[in-house]
């Protein structure tokens, strides 16, 4: 299975996507972490922190025709797109073999609006026809660096936003807390975070085994 996360800039896509192959191997998911970023963090994360999983460097617009052959079976790819406004063709190769996209997005109006205008519905619609089901891959919305909702209104409204238009909501939520920084690499422990809880939204809505 490959989880792709993927965002028009940058929108927390490397951070969320460490935290949750940590949670989801601390829970006995064989995983492999592909860095199809051409900036290359979640490698060199992976470098400082030593990841208990590989990261494998997968930033290539023939994704599509390399990776899927070499994931061993029962193993849950986890794989970090680069910035979908500059390198549509490398996050269009891991959309057309993705199982589950994560679209990472901020409840802010510029990222909305950034997701609106690239837009990455069409991205997605786009791939449809060069996949095996002719259907663009299964696709969720995780609203990421979010504010207090005790005062603030951005995420309920991001909510109805993207609902408006179609998609898929996580319930799940990942706060802006200095824990998700990335400033300095840091080591990584799933269980107990907002992702570890992803991990388990994802199992009740059987988007994974």
């Amino acid at each position: 299975m490959l989880i792709a996360h993927v965002s028009p800039r940058t929108m927390g896509k490397t951070t969320n996507a460490a935290f949750l192959a940590h949670a989801m191997h601390e829970r006995g998911y064989p995983m492999i972490g592909y860095d199809a970023d051409h900036s290359q963090q979640l490698t060199r994360w992976d470098a400082k922190a030593k990841f208990p999983f590989p990261v494998l460097g997968a930033a290539s617009e023939t994704f599509h025709m390399n990776v899927p052959k070499t994931l061993p079976p029962d193993t849950i790819g986890m794989i970090d797109c680069g910035h979908a406004e500059d390198h549509v063709g490398v996050t269009s190769s891991v959309l057309r073999c993705a199982d589950l996209a994560i679209l990472n997005s901020s409840p802010s109006t510029a990222d909305l609006y950034r997701i609106r205008d690239l837009p990455m519905r069409k991205v997605l619609d786009d791939v449809a026809p060069l996949r095996l089901d002719s259907k663009p891959p299964e696709t969720w919305v995780l609203l990421n660096r979010c504010p207090p909702q005790s005062n603030s209104k951005a995420v309920p409204d991001a909510r109805k936003w993207f609902a408006k238009r179609g998609w898929n909501v996580f319930t799940t939520t990942v706060p802006f807390l200095q824990q998700y920084s990335q400033a300095i690499p840091f080591a990584v422990k799933g269980a107990g975070s907002h992702l570890d809880e992803l991990v388990t939204e994802m199992k009740d809505r059987g988007l994974i085994p």
